[in-house]
């Protein structure tokens, strides 16, 4: 894909997959695929890419809120987003001058909680807004601006910006 793709400014990885359940409860398979996703598949992307980074540019890592928000039933999607926040601030050090920045997102109003049903996902919401700070769900538009600041701040690397309406304080 490096060789095919040529000079790039910006590569932003969204990838996920998470490996919910207690401790009890998770299976081995799912947390490698949960590493492999959102850990081993940005630090490939970095290894191939960065030769090819066009001055000024940047990478942008996927991380989220149980990387900072302990929560029974989320250490395979908290250690997954924990690992993502760190190899952040390696890679920032490593790949220097390309910077290299972190989202992590709160509860975000996508198509991720379908599977709730209509019911289901309103009391999931209802249920989140009224515990965080700002009382709210995210928006894709939340967290589009904050990946097009960490793109655009030229002097901003080794940053995770928690984009969660405060839901890692709570």
């Amino acid at each position: 894909m490096a060789d095919r793709l040529g000079p790039v400014d910006h590569v932003v990885s969204t990838a996920s997959a998470r490996a919910r359940g207690e401790l009890a409860d998770l299976q081995r398979e799912n947390l490698r695929l949960s590493f492999d996703t959102k850990v081993i598949g940005p630090t490939m992307l970095a290894k191939y890419l960065a030769a090819q980074m066009n001055p000024g540019g940047s990478f942008v890592l996927f991380s989220g809120v149980h990387a900072f928000k302990l929560n029974v039933g989320y250490l395979g999607v908290g250690i997954t987003n924990g690992a993502v926040d760190f190899l952040t601030r390696w890679l920032a050090v490593e790949l220097a001058p390309i910077r290299v920045n972190a989202i992590s997102p709160g509860v975000i109003d996508t198509g991720a909680w379908d599977s709730l049903g209509d019911e289901g996902k309103r009391d999931y919401f209802a249920h989140i807004s009224s515990q965080n700070p700002v009382r709210r769900i995210g928006t894709t538009r939340d967290i589009a601006e904050a990946a097009l600041f960490a793109m655009t701040n030229t002097f901003m690397t080794g940053v995770t910006l928690r984009v969660d309406g405060g839901e890692s304080l709570t």
